[in-house]
């Protein structure tokens, strides 16, 4: 049983973030995740303080910026100009059936008979989607010519905004989830992510053996990772500018 006890307001490396706190009586650690920009959701112990509780927020403080954060597709994806792989693309609205989104050049085009916002929002997520599940089946067959045990994988793969992963693999079942975020980004962020999740195929835990098969895979691997959460904060933190910092 949890309760709702406090709202927190925390500046942390110049911006002000928010933290709604929920108490809950089976507890004894604090966990914090993301809810959305600048805005975070703490699980707390039931004997936990104000004062505890902000204490762990500025321990945390680094790793906390470095989350990633559920993008609100209302406000990303009805902007007339959308960052596809790091580069702007304007979009540009044509009544037509079916509902899609194709790229033509640098600029992308919606044709719908339905503008509803939500239809819009659908669309541009499905084609978003459908962009990333091609590249990184592609980048699949491409690695499993560097190691070809990874071949012997049925992979499938999965692409949806996440709250705080770029990434999951369930090696059992060869199902890899990918974080939507990553389709606005550079490529080679991507080709990292992939990377990653297919070696967790080979080596489930973080061992020595994964980060050989890791390096094989993607041998910048370290600074690829640094640079994303570097790119990331930046991006999630921006919390009115329409054109991220990509």
């Amino acid at each position: 049983m949890g309760w709702a006890s406090l709202r927190l307001h925390v500046d942390i490396d110049g911006r002000t973030l928010t933290f709604d706190v929920k108490k809950n009586r089976n507890q004894r650690r604090i966990y914090i995740k993301p809810f959305r920009r600048l805005h975070y959701q703490v699980s707390a112990p039931i004997f936990a303080d104000r004062e505890m509780i902000e204490r762990a927020v500025k321990a945390q403080a680094a790793s906390i910026l470095r989350l990633p954060s559920l993008l609100d597709p209302k406000e990303r994806l009805l902007e007339d100009e959308i960052h596809l792989y790091g580069e702007p693309f304007p979009v540009f609205i044509r009544e037509g059936r079916p509902r899609r989104v194709e790229k033509h050049g640098d600029s992308l085009v919606l044709y719908s008979r339905d503008q509803s916002p939500q239809k819009r929002i659908e669309a541009m997520r499905r084609f978003l989607r459908d962009t990333l599940l091609k590249d990184a089946r592609a980048l699949y067959e491409h690695y499993a010519e560097r190691v070809p045990e990874l071949s012997e994988f049925s992979v499938r793969f999965k692409a949806q905004y996440m709250k705080s992963k770029f990434g999951s693999c369930i090696p059992k079942k060869a199902h890899i989830n990918l974080n939507l975020v990553l389709i606005h980004y550079p490529g080679r962020f991507l080709a990292y992510i992939v990377a990653h999740e297919l070696a967790h195929l080979l080596e489930a835990n973080h061992s020595r053996a994964f980060y050989r098969v890791l390096k094989t895979l993607c041998p910048d691997h370290q600074s690829l990772y640094r640079e994303l959460e570097r790119r990331h904060a930046d991006y999630v933190t921006i919390a009115h500018d329409k054109t991220p910092a990509l």
